[in-house]
């Protein structure tokens, strides 16, 4: 894809409006990354796909960029990971090259080096997308983010620099033009700000009460695993439509409920969650619960259905559920 001369239209290779209705922290782990980045070549090829690798991660960076700039906490003293950001950034220290703001940095988590440790180059374009992104909106400026050693590559950490375009215009790098070119700033930033970052839509229902607690349910789509944040049980039944009637839900195979280790309600047993487990199982899918009530554990029932397994945080349900969907496959 080429960039738009006049930095205004955007021809996308992605769907922008699915990208952000996706929690950005499940794009980061690596098996997602790397499902990803082969489907993507699949489709595009390959210089397409690390085009589309920069731009999504570019644009979910703005994204979460801006909630941190809102909340002016992307960065502190200690050199912690920056606050509101699905990918840990770590930042050392600060300099100016002719005049331009450049911060140096790595990324300690180095998801995306583990993911593609097959790669010889452009294993983190996810990373400095998403970096750069999220930079530019914390700083209110056009910022450009450039791996400088990565652990795919045998270096000892993901390291990188990021440097406002008017720094990097002056190096005749072809890398960073090519890189410059890909990621139009002003442009991706107009998406951003025109689309906003929608929630997919829930069914509605006649009952003002479970309409309520539909309108607060949050549903997180990462095929093949599907998030549901929802202590209510009627509500977490009928967000199950989706996997029926929303293209975005097309080859779910987990579905995940997260409870957040919250006190249930009292009509909340799980007892209740029996339609829920059956609905699941008709769709031919597998459930697991995650960070389930704590006060269930006193009694565990004894119930004619029960989900797949339990973790006790929503990580740890992620990262199972993408093992049983990768061995859903392999049993197909």
């Amino acid at each position: 894809m080429n960039a738009p001369k006049d930095g205004s239209v955007l021809d996308l290779d992605f769907d922008l409006e699915a990208l952000l209705e996706r929690d950005s922290h499940t794009l980061f782990h690596p098996q997602m990354l790397r499902n990803l980045r082969g489907e993507l070549e699949r489709e595009l090829g390959g210089e397409g796909a690390r085009v589309a690798a920069l731009q999504m991660g570019c644009l979910l960076g703005m994204r979460d960029g801006r909630a941190a700039a809102e909340t002016l906490l992307w960065t502190d003293s200690a050199g912690k990971p920056a606050q509101n950001s699905a990918l840990p950034m770590r930042f050392g220290c600060a300099s100016r090259v002719n005049s331009a703001l450049a911060l140096h940095g790595q990324w300690p988590a180095t998801s995306e080096a583990r993911a593609h440790r097959e790669r010889s180059r452009d294993a983190c374009l996810i990373s400095m997308g998403y970096t750069s992104g999220w930079l530019s909106e914390a700083t209110g400026t056009e910022v450009l983010a450039l791996e400088t050693s990565c652990c795919a590559e045998g270096d000892s950490l993901c390291q990188f620099t990021a440097l406002e375009r008017r720094g990097w215009q002056i190096l005749d790098d072809p890398r960073v033009r090519h890189l410059l070119d890909s990621l139009p700033i002003p442009a991706l930033r107009a998406l951003v700000n025109e689309l906003g970052a929608p929630r997919l839509e829930v069914p509605t229902h006649s009952d003002e009460n479970e309409a309520s607690a539909l309108a607060s349910t949050e549903i997180q789509l990462w095929p093949p695993l599907m998030v549901i944040h929802s202590a209510q049980p009627a509500a977490a039944l009928r967000a199950l439509e989706l996997l029926d009637r929303d293209p975005a839900a097309r080859g779910i195979s987990v579905v995940i409920l997260h409870f957040d280790g919250a006190i249930a309600p009292p009509d909340c047993s799980p007892d209740a969650f029996q339609p829920f487990l059956a609905s699941v199982e008709e769709r031919g899918a597998d459930a697991i619960y995650a960070a389930r009530p704590p006060d269930w554990e006193k009694s565990p029932p004894a119930l004619h259905r029960s989900p797949f397994t339990e973790t006790e945080s929503l990580e740890e349900a992620i990262a199972l559920g993408l093992q049983v969907a990768r061995a859903q496959s392999w049993n197909a």
